[in-house]
């Protein structure tokens, strides 16, 4: 494969990645929803509640930095934006090294595009 071509591609993989971080769990949602529902009565489509557990407050202790989220959206904090987040570092740290190599060892490159006539002179 060329180093040339395997940027333009990861250069795609991680716009498709950024875009799919900020649109992607509705569009999972609702693919799910009807995998489910297709599935019939043994598969609800809905997250099941954890149980909320409650502390004893201390006396300097205030409330008010409780922030309760909804299960959808705690699921998409905890888990979806993390696993995506650690899909879109890789690709972009993968992306990064094929720039180097390419700037390193570009030119290798372009002499396997040259004629055999020009690399004997």
């Amino acid at each position: 494969m060329d180093i040339e071509v395997a940027i333009k591609q990861l250069k795609g993989l991680v716009t498709y990645f950024e875009r799919y971080r900020e649109v992607g769990f509705m569009e999972a949602m609702v693919e799910a929803k009807e995998m489910a529902s297709e599935m019939g009565p043994w598969v609800e489509p809905n997250f099941v509640e954890k149980r909320i557990i409650f502390r004893k407050k201390q006396f300097d202790e205030d409330g008010s930095e409780e922030v309760t989220q909804s299960v959808e959206e705690s699921f998409r904090t905890h888990y979806f934006l993390l696993i995506v987040d650690q899909a879109l570092g890789s690709f972009r740290n993968r992306f990064e090294q094929f720039k180097v190599y390419k700037t390193n060892f570009g030119f290798l490159f372009n002499l396997k595009k040259s004629s055999d006539e020009s690399l004997k002179m």
